[in-house]
């Protein structure tokens, strides 16, 4: 199906799944995005900031989250884009890789 052939529908939606793929791409190239946490901390006026604490320990709970987000999406894109192949790996070569401390994502 040419691009002028393509619903508005899907056009839209293939493009909304590339912004995420990028998003979830520049989160990867972070080398401390596994290591940020957001903590609630009161301040002196019992009012709550949401402050940003970078640890030595990944939040691996995140790591798996955002690999099923990738397989999810990868899923999605090749839907989108019919590159479909029934005989695929159901895993889509996607893995999460956590060495010392940083994070090497590999495809």
């Amino acid at each position: 199906m040419a691009a002028a052939d393509t619903p508005s529908s899907l056009r839209k939606l293939r493009r909304a799944a590339d912004h995420l793929a990028a998003e979830l791409e520049r989160a990867s190239r972070d080398k401390q995005q596994l290591y940020r946490y957001l903590v609630t901390e009161k301040n002196g006026t019992n009012t709550q900031d949401t402050v940003e604490h970078i640890h030595e320990k990944a939040d691996f709970k995140a790591a798996r989250e955002m690999a099923a987000a990738m397989k999810e999406l990868n899923g999605l894109l090749c839907d989108l884009y019919g590159l479909n192949d029934t005989n695929a790996q159901t895993d889509n070569g996607i893995r999460v890789v956590l060495t010392g401390e940083s994070a090497d994502w590999a495809e």
